[in-house]
């Protein structure tokens, strides 16, 4: 890689980050650097006891930092490569740190089980053991829906833990994690606060049991809805097969993130939306814990690219074949009511019953805090509360710039709640911080 000034901005996933990088630039900052032909590394003192580690290879191009920042490349990588380019005498040339050479070690050997040839027998075997198992576990999945509606859901919120982390356990030793998924929702998505719970659970264990219903019958499917229902179970679409796609070239504004903690696998999810082709989507990223993953820069950045929708029924998710990052932030076309956010929803789950919510843009809606509990109100007195936490940081995060006025909001809306994003005041474009389960719950 061209350690210049440019190259490294490039990678930056927000301004935020790269302001971080440029103070952190400075040899003070840095107790430990050095340098060889392929790698650079360094110790940069952070808040804590222990400085942070940084290693980064220059060809192929890879880094680690070993702070708990979840943006990637972080403000230490960046400041390290920017010592680098405006400095490099304060990198000696030395051996590496053992640290650094089995970080480098461990990931050349990563790179040769991926550049190796696929064997297309043994690629078959693999597959088809997969399927076996998520066939074994799908039926134990089924014997235990029938037996928990069989002995009823009364007192599901008190026994909600143990019941739903063991089988979500059990399909993810069964290499179907979209259903362990499914079943974390049941623990930790549904709010049992809210009187309506019997029905939102029964919902979701109905979405659960056609889900297995559609994977088992996938072969009479339509193309698209066994591609999703597939991918929902946790078998994934092939996505170099996608790049060779033509996508959808726009500018992208990025409006919310979402990171989901799986236990030993992260979640993030990033929405976005398209100028031209008004479209929206999410870019979903996978991760083992304290991995970074391959991700896009964050909410009200904006970023001209071409983007594959993967196959399903109801398009959302996507991938990005190139982008770079670009100045403007088109904002979406604003619906007029939360009415009209839930024809949106009808339609989609006209094409697919296991649509959550939809993304949407609408205009003139009041985010209200009352006691423990949150509502969104829009310009003709129609109301949806806000599940989660009443003190979840992104809603007074929102409340702060909102003030007292309707504003225009990114969210995403079912007909049981609206989850917030982000909103514009007087053109510009604000979100709350990330998402975790425990504001989405």
């Amino acid at each position: 890689m061209l350690l210049d000034e440019d190259s490294i901005v490039s990678l930056s996933p927000d301004a935020q980050s790269l302001s971080g990088g440029r103070k952190l630039s400075a040899p003070s900052h840095w107790p430990l650097l050095g340098s060889s032909s392929t790698l650079l590394w360094g110790e940069c003192q952070g808040s804590g006891k222990d400085p942070y580690r940084i290693s980064v290879e220059l060809e192929p191009f890879g880094y680690k930092c070993s702070c708990p920042s979840r943006k990637f490349p972080c403000k230490h990588v960046l400041g390290l490569l920017l010592l680098r380019a405006h400095a490099p005498q304060h990198f000696s040339e030395t051996t590496p740190a053992e640290w650094v050479t089995a970080w480098s070690a461990g990931r050349n050997v990563r790179q040769k089980e991926k550049d190796a040839p696929v064997d297309k027998k043994a690629q078959a075997k693999r597959a088809s053991a997969r399927l076996n198992k998520i066939e074994e576990g799908i039926g134990e999945l089924r014997q235990f829906l029938e037996d928990l509606i069989r002995q009823g859901i009364s007192d599901l919120p008190a026994r909600r833990g143990e019941l739903f982390e063991r089988i979500a356990a059990r399909m993810t030793d069964a290499q179907a994690p979209g259903f362990a998924f499914l079943l974390q929702q049941l623990r930790r998505g549904i709010d049992y606060s809210d009187e309506r719970w019997p029905s939102h659970v029964l919902e979701h264990l109905s979405k659960i049991t056609l889900l297995i219903e559609a994977f088992e019958r996938r072969d009479t499917l339509s193309p698209s809805l066994a591609a999703e229902a597939r991918t929902l179970v946790g078998i994934p679409q092939n996505q170099e097969e996608l790049r060779s796609r033509d996508g959808i070239k726009d500018r992208w504004a990025i409006l919310g993130h979402s990171i989901y903690d799986e236990g030993t696998i992260i979640r993030d999810t990033r929405w976005v939306y398209g100028e031209a082709s008004k479209q929206y989507g999410c870019f979903i990223s996978y991760s083992m814990r304290g991995q970074a993953p391959q991700t896009i820069p964050s909410p009200g950045d904006c970023i001209e690219g071409e983007a594959v929708f993967f196959e399903a029924a109801y398009p959302l998710r996507l991938l990005f074949k190139s982008y770079t990052l670009t100045d403007s932030f088109p904002l979406p076309e604003a619906l007029p009511t939360i009415a009209s956010a839930l024809d949106r929803h009808a339609i989609a789950i006209s094409k697919s019953p296991w649509v959550e919510g939809v993304p949407c843009y609408i205009k003139d809606l009041l985010l209200i805090p009352t006691g423990d509990k949150w509502f969104m109100r829009d310009s003709v007195g129609a109301v949806l509360p806000v599940p989660g936490a009443a003190g979840a940081p992104s809603r007074w995060h929102l409340l702060a710039h909102q003030g007292s006025l309707p504003s225009p909001y990114f969210a995403l809306v079912s007909p049981y709640h609206i989850i917030p994003f982000g909103l514009a005041v007087n053109g510009t474009y604000f979100s709350g911080p990330v998402r975790s389960w425990e504001e989405i719950r």
